[in-house]
């Protein structure tokens, strides 16, 4: 049976920033499938008026994964699907971000 890490940010840190090589330069629906974690909400990251070029997804309780895109998403697609879903990351979500090709990918906690 396949568990969640218990510490999560522990997990991104070790098994995924370090090994980010791997996921750069890769669509993100190919990187959901790799990691044993699934992002439960998802929150827009560095803006401006027209682009989002971070989105952060949070995993657990004060622990965020950053993803910098390789090509800006646009703000009104990813606001849309925020107020849609209230910032959970659903089917909607993973239809959306899941062709987006990633740049750069951090840990963060809160």
């Amino acid at each position: 049976m396949f568990r969640p890490p218990k510490d999560a940010y522990l997990y991104l840190k070790e098994k995924i920033e370090s090994n980010k090589g791997k996921f750069i330069e890769q669509r993100f629906d190919k990187f959901l499938c790799e990691i044993i974690i699934s992002p439960q909400k998802i929150y827009k990251g560095s803006l401006n008026q027209r682009k989002v070029y971070t989105s952060r997804f949070l995993i657990q309780e004060n622990v965020i994964l950053e993803i910098l895109w390789r090509v800006p998403l646009l703000r009104r697609d990813v606001e849309y699907l925020v107020n849609k879903n209230q910032s959970y990351f659903t089917n909607d979500e993973k239809r959306f971000y899941g062709s987006k090709i990633i740049k750069d990918i951090r840990a963060i906690k809160l």
